[in-house]
């Protein structure tokens, strides 16, 4: 795939169509699926954890503590 990056948001948009055209389904964050970057899950691609502002910080660590103790069960349990 190759984007022709003008700004993230046009790289991202073009990215989104990219996928949407090969007929998978784009999906927001999800807090037990997402990792760092946009991730694919039965059929569909979830968007990273980077892309959302004052989580992109604390990515790594959600994604670690998420695979050591399990999903996340409610906000609380984040």
């Amino acid at each position: 795939m190759e984007i022709k990056k003008t700004t993230e948001r046009e790289a991202l948009h073009e990215m989104i169509e990219f996928y949407k055209d090969r007929g998978l389904d784009i999906r927001p964050v999800d807090i037990n699926i997402s990792e760092d970057e946009f991730v694919a899950d039965n059929g569909a691609v979830y968007f990273g954890l980077n892309k959302v502002s004052n989580v992109a910080s604390a990515a790594e660590r959600i994604s670690k503590e998420r695979k050591e103790r399990g999903e996340f069960k409610n906000l609380y349990d984040f």
